[in-house]
């Protein structure tokens, strides 16, 4: 091959990836925006990589199982085709019991009432339909019990179904309130 042919051969090498670059970044970039702006998660520094495939990597450090899951749902855009969310979870030194340290750390693979309280209050922070709320949340028995105040009916269908939702529950008992002037 002679030097034109080779120098050819590149630069139509780089016009044929560059769209496919571009598209990877535009698809890195609005996840990053998404991560940064969520109340939840904005505190952490996670890492996206989009492959040519689609296959995008989520690395990082959060504090609890959840957060993980969270990151792992706002990557879910358009042009992503798998996720492999790599995000280690670091339980913060607080005052956590050590089966709750345990749960947290596992991702909440261990389902205790403990796990479940701390599940649905921390699904609960990012919600924007529970924005202005006064959310009470005990567990026992894996049954969950909402007691307090939401803005709207519409927070309230939303605070019974991410309970609802939460690994492990068995029933939710719905004692909250509608105070539409919060």
């Amino acid at each position: 091959m002679t030097k034109n042919m080779i120098m050819a051969a590149l630069a139509l090498g780089f016009v044929v990836a560059g769209p496919a670059a571009h598209a990877e970044n535009k698809v890195e970039k609005r996840i990053e925006t998404r991560l940064e702006k969520d109340k939840q998660l904005k505190e952490h520094k996670i890492n996206v990589d989009v492959d040519d495939q689609g296959v995008t990597t989520l690395k990082g450090s959060v504090s609890t199982g959840g957060e993980k899951q969270r990151a792992e749902q706002l990557a879910h855009v358009k042009g992503v085709s798998r996720i492999e969310n790599d995000i280690s979870v670091a339980v913060p030194d607080r005052d956590l019991g050590n089966d709750v340290k345990r749960e947290v750390a596992q991702g909440g693979e261990a389902v205790g009432d403990s796990w479940i309280t701390a599940k649905v209050k921390t699904q609960f922070v990012s919600e924007d339909a529970l924005d202005g709320s006064d959310i009470n949340v005990d567990t026992d028995n894996n049954v969950v019990t909402l007691h307090g105040t939401v803005a709207s009916e519409r927070g309230r269908q939303r605070a019974v179904e991410i309970a609802r939702s939460t690994k492990g529950v068995q029933r939710v008992d719905d004692k909250l309130s509608v105070d539409r002037k919060r």
